[in-house]
C-alpha cells in the first residue's frame, strides 16, 4: 500500500515571482512559498501526508520543453523547475524524496482512455492518493473525474483533493475535505442498489455522528447479510424492510447535515424499484430478479408466494379447518405430525394441480398454455386476430404498454370468454393507478356501462390495418423481446374456458375457495408458478433425484414452462420472477376492487352427467377457437 499524489503540470511563465499561500483551514502554522501554481499544493501534501511514495504527474509538449529564465535557477522546462523545487523542499523539511512519474498528455487531441490507463497502470489497490487539481484545462477536470471512479472500482480510496486559488484576496491552498466521501457515498448507494452489498456505505459513514445515519447503516448491513445468506424468514425480512423504511424517512430529513444522503436517497430508493413507495417483500423479489440475484428471488418469492396466497393482508385462498384436517390424513403431513398451516394447504393445492392439468391436457391432446415458435407464429398470430377476445387483449395491453427505460409490466392474465367477465377485467385494468390513458379511455368507458358490444368497433375503429397489428404482434413475440408475454395474451383468451372446471372441482375436493374479484386463470397461473419455484430451487440445489421431482419437471413443460435449467438463461428466469410478482400484484388489485362483496359459499359437487356435460361443451367451443 502507497501514498501517492497525482497532478497536472501547468505552464512555466516568464517573470516568477514568490508568493506565500496559506494552509487550508488551519491557523498558526507559518504559510507556504511557491512561485508555479503547483507548487503550494504539492508542498501542502507533501507536508500533510508524509511520507508520500510517488508524484505522478501529466504533462503537456510545453511543459516538457519549453525552457522559461528563472533567475538563479537558470533557464528551465516547468517540468525541471518543478523536479528542482520538488527535491529542495523534501531535503529541506527532512522528508523522503518521493519517485516522479511523467505521464505525455496532448491536451488538443485528448485520448481520455490512453491517459487513465497509464495513470491507473502504476496504481496498486488499496493505494493511497491525493489529487491536486490546480493546472490543465476543462478536458483535464473530466480526466479527473474519471480517475476519481475509476479507483474506487480498483480499491483505492481518494483521500484528499486540493488546489491553489485566492481567497478573500490572499493566495491559499484550498481543500476539498468531503469530495472523495460524497463519491464513496455515491458509489455505495450505486453498489447497494445493484447489488446488494452495504461495504462502501459502512465504510464512508461508520463514523457518522448522526444517530440516523448510524441506524440507517446498521439495518444496511442486516440487509445485505439476509441477502447474501438468502435468508428466508418472512418474519425477519419484514422487520428489516421496515427498519429501512423507517431509516430512510428519518434520513431524508437531513437536507442541512447531510444534503447528499438526503438528496440522493429518493433516488436510492427509485433504484430498488420502489418509488415513493415502502420497501415491501414483493418489490424485495423484484428487485433481486432485475438484478440477476436469481437465487435470493428464488429463495425469498418460494416462502412469500404461499403466505401472500393464503396468509397475507388479503388472502386469495379461503382455507377451512375442513381443508387443514383433510391434509393432516396425507401420508407425507401425517408422518411429519406437525401442525397444518394455510400455506401447506395451497402448497399441496398446487402440487395436485399440476398433476391435474397434466392429465386434462394429455386427454384432450392440448396445453393450457401452448407455446409460439418459429414458423407458426406468423400464422398463429394472422388467425389470433379475428377472435374479439383478442383484440379487446391487445387494446389493454396497448394501454398497459411500458414507458421506455421501465420494467416490462406483467402479461395480461388469461381473458376469460363471457362478455361479463371480460368487462370486469377491462373495469379494473383501467381503474388502476398509473394506466395510460389514450383512445382506451373510451373502450374503459363503455366497459364501465356494460356495453361491450359498443366497446369492440371503438377497438376496431383504433386498429387501421390487420397488417399493423401482426407487426406489432410479431416485434412483441420475438424471443428477445418478450415472447411469453404476448403468447398468454395470444393464447390464454382461447384455452381458458376448459381447464376451468378442473381446477373448481379440484378447488371443491379439497375444501378450499377463492375470495371474491379472485380471477380462477391469475390463481391458476400462480399456483403453477410456486410448483415452478419449487422446482427450480430444487435443481440449483441438486435435490432432482427422486421420480417425483423429475416428473413434475416434464409435466411442467408440458404445461408450458421451461423448467430444465440446463437450458434457461438468469434472463429468462429474471423474466419469469417479474411476471409472477405482476400476476400476485394483479390479483391483488382484482381482490381489492371486489372488497365488500359476500363471500361465495363452497360450490355444490355437480352429478356426474353435468360435469360431463359441461366439459364436452367447452371443449367444443375451446376446438373451434383453438389455433
Amino acid at each position: 500500500m502507497s501514498t501517492r499524489i497525482i497532478s497536472f503540470f501547468s505552464d512555466l511563465r516568464p517573470g516568477l515571482t514568490e508568493r506565500l499561500y496559506r494552509y487550508p483551514g488551519q491557523q498558526g502554522r507559518p504559510p507556504l512559498s511557491g512561485a508555479h501554481t503547483n507548487e503550494a499544493p504539492l508542498y501542502y501534501l507533501l507536508t500533510t501526508f508524509a511520507p508520500v511514495d510517488e508524484i505522478l504527474y501529466l504533462r503537456t509538449r510545453q511543459v516538457r520543453e519549453d525552457k522559461v529564465d528563472c533567475g538563479r535557477e537558470g533557464s528551465l522546462t516547468a517540468e525541471e523547475y518543478l523536479q528542482k523545487r520538488v527535491a529542495r523542499f523534501c531535503q529541506d523539511r527532512g522528508l523522503p524524496q518521493p519517485q516522479m512519474t511523467p505521464l505525455d498528455y496532448d491536451p488538443a487531441n485528448p485520448d481520455m482512455e490512453q491517459a487513465l490507463r497509464a495513470l491507473l497502470t502504476g496504481i496498486q489497490p488499496r493505494d493511497r492518493i491525493y489529487l491536486d487539481v490546480t493546472g490543465g484545462p476543462r478536458n483535464v477536470s473530466f480526466l479527473m473525474l474519471l480517475l476519481t471512479r475509476a479507483l474506487s472500482y480498483k480499491n483505492c480510496s481518494v483521500e484528499q483533493v486540493v488546489y491553489s486559488s485566492i481567497v478573500n484576496g490572499q493566495n491559499a491552498v484550498v481543500e476539498l475535505a468531503n469530495v472523495p466521501q460524497l463519491f464513496d457515498i455515491i458509489n455505495g448507494l450505486h453498489e447497494f442498489t445493484s447489488f446488494g452489498s452495504a461495504d462502501t456505505l459502512v465504510r464512508v459513514l461508520a463514523q457518522d455522528p448522526a444517530p440516523q445515519v448510524r441506524d440507517l447503516i446498521r439495518d444496511l448491513q442486516a440487509f445485505t447479510e439476509a441477502i447474501r445468506l438468502c435468508r428466508a424468514d418472512l418474519d425477519l425480512l419484514e422487520q428489516m424492510l421496515a427498519n429501512l423504511n423507517r431509516d430512510l424517512d428519518r434520513c431524508g430529513a437531513l437536507q442541512d447535515s447531510h444534503p447528499l444522503l438526503s438528496a440522493l436517497l429518493p433516488v436510492f430508493r427509485q433504484e430498488l424499484g420502489f418509488g415513493d413507495r415502502k420497501l415491501t417483500i414483493t418489490g424485495l423479489v423484484r428487485w433481486c430478479a432485475q438484478n440477476r440475484m436469481i437465487q435470493q428471488a428464488m429463495t425469498i418469492y418460494n416462502e412469500h408466494l404461499a403466505h401472500a396466497m393464503t396468509q397475507g393482508e388479503t388472502p386469495y385462498l379461503l382455507v377451512s379447518p375442513e381443508a387443514r384436517e383433510l391434509l393432516s390424513r396425507e401420508p407425507f403431513y401425517a408422518r411429519s405430525q406437525r401442525e397444518i398451516t394455510d400455506s401447506d394447504c395451497f402448497q399441496s393445492f398446487s402440487y395436485h394441480l399440476v398433476g391435474e392439468l397434466e392429465r386434462w391436457a394429455l386427454s384432450n391432446g392440448n396445453a393450457p398454455f401452448p407455446k409460439l415458435a418459429g414458423a407458426e407464429r406468423r400464422q398463429a398470430l394472422q388467425r389470433a386476430l379475428s377472435q374479439p377476445e383478442t383484440r379487446v387483449a391487445l387494446m389493454v395491453e396497448a394501454a398497459a404498454d411500458p414507458v421506455e427505460g421501465q420494467a416490462v409490466p406483467p402479461a395480461l392474465p388469461c381473458l376469460p370468454a363471457d362478455s361479463q367477465a371480460l368487462v370486469h377485467l377491462l373495469r379494473a385494468l383501467f381503474q388502476s393507478p398509473g394506466q395510460r390513458r389514450t383512445r382506451e379511455g373510451s373502450l374503459s368507458y363503455l366497459a364501465q356501462q356494460d356495453q361491450l358490444d359498443l366497446a369492440l368497433p371503438v377497438l376496431q375503429k383504433d386498429w387501421k390495418k390487420d397488417s399493423q397489428m401482426a407487426d406489432v404482434l410479431e416485434r412483441l413475440a420475438d424471443p428477445g423481446h418478450n415472447g411469453d408475454r404476448l403468447r398468454r395474451i395470444l393464447l390464454t383468451p382461447l384455452s381458458a374456458a376448459p381447464y376451468r372446471q378442473v381446477v373448481l372441482d379440484l378447488l371443491d375436493r379439497r375444501k378450499l375457495r377463492l375470495r371474491p374479484g379472485a380471477s380462477v386463470a391469475v390463481f391458476v397461473r400462480l399456483a403453477l408458478d410456486n410448483q415452478y419455484v419449487n422446482l427450480m430451487r430444487n435443481q440449483i440445489n441438486h435435490a432432482l433425484g427422486d421420480s417425483s421431482n423429475r416428473g413434475k419437471m416434464h409435466a411442467l413443460n408440458r404445461l408450458g414452462y421451461h423448467a430444465n435449467l440446463g437450458r434457461l438463461t438468469t434472463q429468462e428466469l429474471a423474466s419469469f420472477f417479474l411476471e409472477s410478482v405482476g400476476r400476485l400484484e394483479h390479483l391483488g388489485r382484482e381482490v381489492k376492487a371486489a372488497s365488500g362483496a359476500p363471500l361465495p359459499q363452497p360450490p355444490e359437487s355437480p352429478s356426474p352427467q353435468v360435469t360431463e356435460d359441461l366439459l364436452r361443451q367447452l371443449q367444443e367451443k375451446a376446438n373451434a377457437k383453438m389455433l
